[in-house]
């Protein structure tokens, strides 16, 4: 009896679908029960890097200087400078008035010195004169005492001669001219006074009495120079305080007009920079960005993982690897942390737009470890914007060739061990060997009729 093919054909169809299913549930069994055999992968990883924007301090015309760090200069030719003209004609003024006072002090204090020589001539011509009219005041006293002593004998004579009636004349006559001789030596005596006193002044610096005019002129005169020189003086010091700080305010407003007209966009050293956002010669204002700079030991890779993949993905792990075909090698890395799908955007701050995920995916950032960042920069700029591809290196291979050698250098240990002491190895062998005999001897017994 022959088989039907058609119906042979039919009952093949039941046993390879049985045989898909048990595929299909081993593989989902050894996958839940074993670590996987092969990592995730991503292709959709791109190299990036934190950008900073350069912007202008100052309002005006961009000129790009060309330079590594130096990026561009910022000139304004329309700064207000109205206050620093100001300053500077008030700084002129001043030096202007301080050069006349210094130039009028010298002739000033040369006046008042031959004035002041002057005064002490005169002033000393004066004491001698005072003192000469002194001693001729005490000559004239005593000759008026003489004189009027002489005349009141006379008198006296005569005023007894006429009580007795033998000169002629009255008695107050005589009396009177003894009153008058009295008087006159009380004018002299007051006359010396005067004078003494005059001698006395004018020894102190003060001229009285007729005569002395031009000295009391002269005197006022230095007085009133050497307020002026005092004042001048006075003046001068406020005018040098003046000036320097006249000056002081120039400079400062001449950096601020410094500050204003030219400004310097300039990068750290270890910056590099990674576009220009102005055209030369474009107009710019205060706070406009003009470039981004980025630095290469901050670059790092952006991968997309599946939420399934991450989970044997852990932050701090270093098994991962970034590849490039441009690239000399590969490049290890290190997970520095798994961003969830948002929907705000989180690359503001970066150069490279991050690639778009879908649902039930993740970004995972990727730090290339410091050894291999050479290699990274042979991609041309640190290689930021280079499609990549990240990897995780399984690492049940290594944790089974770990397990092997444990095992196999714990049984040399033991061998070696184990052959290193006979006499152990002697009672080892008497207490296999015992247990043996004492089996052949019971069979033995039990043998025997």
């Amino acid at each position: 009896m022959s088989k039907n093919p058609v119906r042979s054909r039919f009952a093949v169809i039941p046993r390879i679908v049985s045989y898909a299913f048990l595929v299909v549930l081993c593989t989902v069994l050894i996958s839940a029960a074993f670590p996987p055999v092969f990592g995730p992968k991503s292709v959709r990883a791109v190299v990036n890097a934190p950008v900073t924007a350069l912007s202008s301090p100052i309002s005006g015309r961009v000129l790009y200087t060309g330079q590594t760090n130096a990026i561009a200069t910022i000139v304004n030719d329309r700064v207000d400078q109205t206050t620093l003209i100001h300053l500077k004609i008030e700084l002129a003024r001043a030096e202007h008035d301080l050069a006349f006072n210094e130039a009028m002090l010298p002739d000033l204090k040369r006046r008042l010195a031959d004035l002041e020589k002057e005064f002490e001539a005169l002033r000393d011509a004066d004491i001698v004169r005072t003192t000469n009219d002194l001693r001729h005041a005490q000559i004239r006293l005593e000759l008026a005492t003489y004189d009027a002593d002489n005349q009141k004998i006379v008198s006296g004579r005569k005023l007894h001669l006429n009580a007795k009636g033998v000169h002629p004349g009255s008695k107050s006559e005589f009396q009177n001219e003894i009153h008058l001789q009295d008087a006159l030596v009380q004018s002299a005596k007051i006359e010396l006074e005067i004078v003494r006193t005059n001698l006395e002044y004018a020894r102190q610096g003060v001229f009285v009495g007729e005569g002395r005019e031009s000295l009391r002129h002269l005197q006022q005169e230095i007085r009133v120079r050497t307020a002026e020189l005092g004042s001048l003086s006075t003046e001068t010091v406020h005018q040098k305080n003046r000036i320097a700080e006249l000056r002081y305010l120039v400079n400062r407003e001449q950096q601020h007009v410094d500050l204003l007209e030219r400004a310097l966009i300039a990068a750290d050293p270890t910056a590099v920079v990674y576009k220009t956002l102005r055209e030369p010669g474009s107009q710019v204002h205060a706070g406009d960005e003009v470039a981004e700079v980025l630095r290469c030991e901050e670059a790092f890779v952006v991968a997309i993982f599946s939420e399934r993949q991450a989970q044997q993905l852990m932050q701090g792990s270093s098994n991962v690897i970034i590849n490039n075909p441009e690239w000399a090698g590969s490049v290890d890395g290190r997970v520095m942390r798994l961003v969830p799908r948002t929907t705000q955007r989180v690359d503001r701050d970066y150069a490279v737009p991050f690639p778009a995920t879908e649902r039930r995916e993740l970004y995972a950032y990727v730090k290339p470890n410091s050894a291999d960042l050479p290699t990274l920069e042979g991609g041309g700029l640190c290689s930021v914007g280079a499609w990549v591809t990240v990897a995780s290196r399984p690492d049940w291979i290594d944790r089974t060739r770990e397990q092997v050698h444990a095992g196999l250098m714990a049984f040399v240990h033991n061998t070696l061990m184990w052959a290193s002491f006979p006499a152990m190895r002697n009672t080892d062998q008497q207490r296999v060997e015992a247990p043996v005999a004492a089996l052949d001897r019971s069979s033995a017994s039990n043998s025997r009729p």
